[in-house]
């Protein structure tokens, strides 16, 4: 598990995701309500007084995540440092970014432009 979080991409991936899924589920709690149309149907808002459950478990749910996603970003840093300093400074190279990590940076980057 160490060596999956101490690659160099794991550390932002997680923080910027934890961010924008904090920023996210403080906004639903802080707004109160949120509007949900299902596919073909007529939107509803989602408050604490019309659907307490969907409410809360959207809106903390999305907070919770965005803390794990925080966390893990933090442990992989700590897992990074920890394979530099195993390593040594001259014989530690970073695993080089592939085509499904250069995805998913795109893919992160656009999911942060939209918020």
């Amino acid at each position: 598990m160490q060596r999956l979080f101490a690659i160099p991409v794991a550390a932002p991936f997680f923080f910027i995701f934890g961010i924008a899924y904090s920023q996210l589920g403080y906004a639903y709690l802080q707004r109160g309500s949120f509007q949900y149309t299902p596919q073909g149907g007529i939107p509803r808002i989602i408050s604490p007084t019309t659907n307490p459950a969907v409410y809360w478990s959207v809106s903390a749910g999305m907070l919770a995540v965005g803390a794990v996603c925080l966390l893990l970003s933090a442990y992989s840093v700590v897992c990074l440092v920890q394979t530099y300093r195993a390593k040594g400074a001259g014989q530690f190279r970073p695993r080089a970014f592939g085509i499904v990590m250069f995805g998913l940076g795109i893919l992160g980057g656009g999911v942060v432009s939209l918020l």
